[in-house]
């Protein structure tokens, strides 16, 4: 069984190569994560990451796509900085986690989302693999090599940037229409030149990431902390 919540306007068939740098691809912006544990007039969305073996509902919507019983990744994030942006909550970014998920089951339906009636469902889901932030340079192997997407290569300025930063961790959000924008965790230090763990976009038709472990060269990061306000 396929999920597909995809529109007319979305890239069909399969998605292109991964970039050699990274290890993962997966869903970020088009889904919520529900608490089991939820009583009544308390808040539905998980604060906290998922536990693997879990089981739980996320709120899916468009343009999301999945196969029911293929394991694929999911970005979590903590509530606060799902609702309200990471712009106040940069004490929670070590939260952040990649999560892989095997959708169990599916129930559509056509709800009001962002204030129109748009395509979405419950999908529920078992968590195979939690990688949260810090863990991120541990779990895949730095390659040095490939695209970064908008990152180093997108007409900037953009109309609004956030950044945040937790220890060595620096989360920075640029939006470049009230629709459009990108984002990406890095890990900076004082001594290295930055890594890049994620790069995301979000816009009408995508919202989405990929993740892996990007040391940046000298001239890399010399555009990069350019562009960093």
């Amino acid at each position: 069984m396929d999920v597909d919540l995809s529109c007319a306007g979305c890239p069909r068939g399969a998605a292109g190569p991964l970039p050699p740098w990274a290890s993962a691809r997966g869903d970020a912006g088009c889904l919520s994560w529900l608490d089991p544990d939820t009583r009544q007039g308390q808040d539905r969305l998980l604060d906290r990451p998922p536990t693997i073996g879990g089981r739980y509902s996320m709120l899916v919507r468009h343009p999301f796509r999945a196969r029911i019983g293929f394991t694929q990744w999911a970005l979590f994030e903590p509530a606060a900085p799902w609702r309200e942006g990471w712009g106040r909550h940069g004490d929670r970014l070590a939260e952040l986690a990649l999560v892989r998920i095997e959708p169990l089951g599916f129930i559509g339906n056509r709800a009001p989302l962002g204030g129109a009636a748009e395509q979405s469902g419950w999908l529920d889901v078992r968590v195979v693999e939690v990688i949260l932030a810090p863990d991120i340079p541990r779990s895949f192997p730095a390659v040095r090599r490939g695209a970064l997407g908008p990152l180093l290569t997108h007409p900037w300025p953009a109309t609004e940037t956030t950044v945040v930063e937790k220890g060595e961790l620096v989360f920075y959000e640029r939006t470049l229409t009230a629709d459009i924008g990108m984002w990406a965790l890095c890990r900076q230090s004082a001594l290295t030149p930055p890594v890049v763990l994620a790069v995301g976009e979000w816009g009408f038709h995508e919202a989405s990431f990929v993740a892996g472990h990007r040391p940046l060269s000298r001239a890399e990061a010399r555009i990069f902390e350019g562009r960093s306000p």
